[in-house]
């Protein structure tokens, strides 16, 4: 099948959540290779499974390096294919991050 295709098998939220650690994480290295997918028996829905997060916490300089990658259609979560992609966060995402606390997890980081 398509990428079109699965793209309408896979979980909304689960999607969101795994573009939010991305940004969170600094990770611009987000593509088909490094996402394997589930089934969740109770829905039917696939899952995605991020790997490989070696890209993360990158340093600016070398962020900058690298946005030819980001917008190079290379980025998977951001691959207008992706029906998910294309749609806004869902609700339940969004009330999430308003509730992130960015010095709290600074703290938390540094134990």
């Amino acid at each position: 099948g398509t990428l079109a295709e699965f793209s309408k098998t896979v979980d909304k939220r689960n999607f969101d959540d795994i573009a939010v650690f991305d940004m969170i994480f600094g990770n611009v290295d987000r593509h088909a290779g490094n996402l394997l997918f589930k089934t969740d028996p109770e829905t039917g829905k696939n899952l995605l499974v991020p790997i490989d997060q070696g890209t993360g916490l990158i340093d600016p300089d070398a962020l900058q390096g690298n946005m030819s990658s980001l917008l190079s259609g290379r980025n998977i979560m951001a691959n207008p294919k992706l029906e998910q992609a294309a749609q806004p966060m869902g609700d339940e995402t969004l009330e999430a991050l308003d509730r992130l606390d960015p010095d709290e997890m600074v703290r938390q980081m540094k134990r």
